[in-house]
């Protein structure tokens, strides 16, 4: 039969927490999905975008299809955030504001 795979530290760091710590204990070998490999880089939760897609008509969703939302609602707010963070370095700010929000989303 051979060996088992090897498995890996999923997070990127080794601090305290469960399962050994760091941001994300869990652990995956050579030949993980999609999904736990994006995982570790999606600052968001994924649960909310399933019950977000069960709200608006979705029977069944896919940890994948949450996994998607989830790093395409990153990708969106951090293109917002940047082109916010422009707005008030302009304005002479530190504080993002409301209004940078809504001008970085008309921007866009």
């Amino acid at each position: 039969m051979g060996r088992p795979p090897a498995l890996r530290y999923g997070g990127q760091d080794r601090g305290s927490g469960a399962g050994g710590g760091g941001n994300f204990p869990y652990l995956y070998d050579e030949h993980s999905t999609y999904t736990n490999m994006v995982r570790e880089m999606v600052e968001l939760p994924i649960a909310p975008f399933g019950r977000i897609a069960k709200k608006n008509g979705a029977d069944r969703v896919s940890e994948e299809a949450m996994t998607r939302l989830a790093v395409l609602a990153e990708e969106h707010a951090g293109k917002l955030v940047v082109e916010a963070v422009k707005l008030c370095t302009h304005a002479g700010r530190k504080t993002i504001k409301v209004e940078d929000i809504d001008l970085a989303l008309q921007q866009i």
